[in-house]
């Protein structure tokens, strides 16, 4: 028979057998050091840059949807591989990349000036020839009446040049002979203010 136990000796018991708190603590896990975080960096783009020569653009694609998952990688140093990549991958997804690189580095002469080809001033003639490109001229155009009335864009030749390209093209559209007019004029002096002459 089994001698009788108090109710005392059985809380005794349990905490016998219960494990000790202290010993469960599970020590901290050390973080990887910066320099195999840089490896790491290091080995995608290479990754992605030989699967580019190779014309593997799925492989790069994902090799670059890595490098953007990283804290450490500034998309602005490798936009036009991303544009590149997605133009050959998923074509419709280029004009929301644009859009939003354009978005996250504003223009801003005071706090981009040293880096002059790394924000929306850069991005956004990117973006329009993009547009041109893909025959989406009314956008295009849109685009342009808006950015030409703000600083820096409006301060930039080659925007009012596709301006005037894209005036042009839009004229040919155009079954109204007044339209044309209004069309072919607005070429004329978006290319002035590019500093070419026109003579129609």
């Amino acid at each position: 028979m089994f001698s009788p136990c108090t109710v005392k000796e059985k809380r005794s018991t349990l905490r016998s057998v219960a494990p000790n708190p202290e010993s469960s603590v599970i020590p901290p896990i050390p973080l990887p050091s910066r320099r195999y975080k840089t490896r790491h960096i290091d080995a995608l783009c290479s990754l992605m840059h030989l699967c580019l020569l190779r014309k593997d653009y799925p492989r790069a694609s994902r090799a670059f949807s890595l490098l953007l998952r990283s804290k450490s990688v500034d998309i602005s140093k490798l936009w036009n591989i991303g544009l590149e990549i997605l133009n050959k991958v998923n074509p419709e997804a280029s004009s929301e990349y644009m859009e939003r690189l354009i978005a996250r580095y504003p223009a801003r002469p005071s706090i981009n000036n040293s880096y002059p080809n790394r924000n929306a001033e850069h991005f956004f003639p990117a973006y329009i020839m993009l547009l041109i490109q893909r025959q989406e001229y009314n956008k295009a155009m849109k685009l342009l009446d808006e950015y030409l009335l703000l600083p820096p864009y409006n301060q930039n030749p080659a925007l009012h040049e596709y301006s005037g390209m894209l005036c042009f093209e839009l004229a040919k559209e155009e079954a109204s002979e007044s339209e044309r007019t209004k069309w072919i004029e607005k070429a004329k002096y978006n290319f002035s203010n590019a500093g070419i002459d026109v003579e129609l």
